[in-house]
């Protein structure tokens, strides 16, 4: 008969399994993510009225999985050339939920835009007619910049991030005492363990970012507060990394504003 000195090793048992689970979780989310971004990146791009090839897909997929966040990467698909910048936030105490951007910059089409993807806790953004409808980017409770001209969303439903199941049963002796070791007067057996499923609120939303591309081009290099609005009004907080803002400013359509706001500053410089 097998015999286990810690009586609390079924807790400690589910908390490993938990940290097993986490990565894997978290590798599966972030590939959601992706592939999320990778068709709200891939509507951007213009073939007239054919079908975008698998291989630009494919190629799209790599670039934006291979690409580093918080810093400027560059696209080319067939005759277009496209710039993107991507950013997350997460939980520390569960990464499953988090927010994915993909802000993007097609100067051949003149097209500033951001996808925002997120997997939430609240579950009254799964409702079917749910939708992030604005984000705002805040120094604190200053805003910055209000992003509202949404071009498409993917309302709001629940996702399994992971399903749930069951911890196997273990033996435990209740009247464990090492003097006898290794004989037990007896033992309990401990029922498997349902560990519930992780679901989260997903969905999606891209933005034109064309009117406010001066505003984006006056943010405080730190990191900022990036406030979510949902269209039923529930709102939620996340962060977009000071490494993320420096890089939006390299994107060429707000490249631009920042020269020209540098420009008029020199011409005033020399006029007095």
């Amino acid at each position: 008969m097998i015999i286990y000195r810690n009586k609390n090793r079924q807790s400690f048992k589910l908390d490993l399994l938990r940290e097993v689970i986490k990565p894997n979780m978290f590798k599966r989310l972030t590939s959601y993510l992706v592939a999320a971004s990778i068709l709200l990146f891939s509507c951007s791009l213009s073939y007239g009225q054919q079908k975008i090839p698998l291989t630009v897909l494919a190629n799209i997929r790599d670039e934006i999985k291979k690409a580093p966040f918080s810093k400027m990467f560059v696209i080319k698909s067939g005759p277009v050339l496209a710039y993107a910048v991507k950013d997350k936030d997460y939980k520390a105490s569960n990464p499953s939920l988090r927010v994915f951007s993909l802000w993007t910059d097609i100067p051949s089409q003149n097209r500033l835009l951001v996808a925002v993807q997120y997997c939430l806790p609240n579950k009254a953004i799964a409702f079917s007619n749910t939708y992030l409808a604005e984000m705002v980017l805040m120094n604190g409770k200053q805003p910055l910049v209000t992003i509202n001209r949404y071009i498409k969303v993917r309302r709001g439903h629940t996702a399994v991030i992971r399903p749930g199941q069951y911890v196997p049963s273990d033996f435990d002796d209740p009247f464990y005492d090492p003097f006898w070791s290794p004989f037990g007067f007896g033992f309990s057996y401990s029922p498997p363990t349902y560990i519930p499923a992780i679901t989260c609120s997903a969905g999606s939303s891209r933005f034109n970012l064309t009117s406010v591309s001066k505003e984006l081009a006056r943010l405080p290099n730190k990191t900022l507060d990036m406030r979510l609005i949902f269209n039923n009004g529930i709102s939620q907080t996340w962060q977009l990394g000071e490494g993320t803002v420096k890089a939006l400013k390299q994107l060429p359509a707000i490249r631009r504003q920042v020269s020209s706001r540098t420009n008029v500053r020199e011409d005033v410089k020399s006029i007095h």
